[in-house]
């Protein structure tokens, strides 16, 4: 079930340009980094179990990882840890040039922004609570 919808995502959150074909594929794989990341309590209880506000954020971590994903241009860790090409002063390379030290890596999956959109939902929380 998607948690954000193409309305959602140009009317509100105002992200950046993208073709209504494409995006239930990035909303798809955005919501699994967000899923990931909660520890896929949004996924186990549903969206509509979480208030207002809660909603609000997972819907603006869902939009900002898809702009991130557009921005880097890809969903996967090869795709997003691999530039295109990379300059070093007025050297530029390739990626195809020299070898990737990042495949298999997820270190730069997750956007920034995501991250401080669920910041204050306890969603992030991965210890135990006390009762």
């Amino acid at each position: 079930m998607a948690y954000v919808d193409y309305d959602f995502y140009t009317a509100i959150y105002f992200g950046e340009e993208i073709e209504v074909k494409d995006f239930p594929k990035l909303e798809a794989k955005a919501r699994d980094k967000i899923d990931e990341i909660t520890f896929y309590r949004v996924q186990k209880k549903g969206l509509d179990s979480f208030s207002e506000f809660v909603q609000t954020q997972i819907k603006k971590a869902v939009c900002a990882q898809i702009e991130y994903f557009i921005e880097l241009g890809g969903t996967t860790a090869v795709a997003v840890n691999n530039a295109d090409t990379v300059n070093i002063g007025r050297t530029a390379m390739k990626a195809n040039e020299f070898a990737s030290t990042a495949l298999g890596t997820d270190a730069r999956m997750i956007c920034s922004d995501a991250r401080a959109f669920l910041s204050a939902t306890g969603l992030l929380y991965s210890g135990i609570g006390v009762v």
